[in-house]
């Protein structure tokens, strides 16, 4: 995979022994429903982790694993998800449902 791309929603922190598959850059900032903004660098989108017998990968941000495209008068067209160009999101996502099914074992 070469390019993911997140549009918005939040930051995360699995629990011990999780991986983080998308971990944000250190200048990046959770924005609080106050306005505030908080540090998020060094936290994640999207972890992955066994639970019992079973497998869980919980996402931060829904978009990416969408088809969106919006238009409003005067503003254009926006692209979010798998219809934004240049990015491997559908791969992301095809890689994660494989995991869970454990197709890669």
């Amino acid at each position: 995979m070469r390019r993911v791309v997140t549009f918005t929603g939040q930051s995360l922190r699995g629990p011990a022994g999780s991986a983080s598959l998308l971990t944000l850059e250190p200048g990046a900032t959770d924005r609080m429903p106050d306005r505030r903004d908080v540090a998020a660098g060094g936290r994640s989108q999207l972890v992955a982790f066994m639970l019992g017998k079973g497998r869980v990968v919980v996402a931060g941000e829904a978009a990416m694993f969408t088809a969106q495209v919006a238009s409003a008068p005067g503003r254009g067209t926006r692209r979010f998800g798998f219809t934004w160009p240049g990015t491997d999101d559908r791969q992301l996502a095809l890689n994660i449902v494989r995991w869970l099914a454990r197709a890669l074992d």
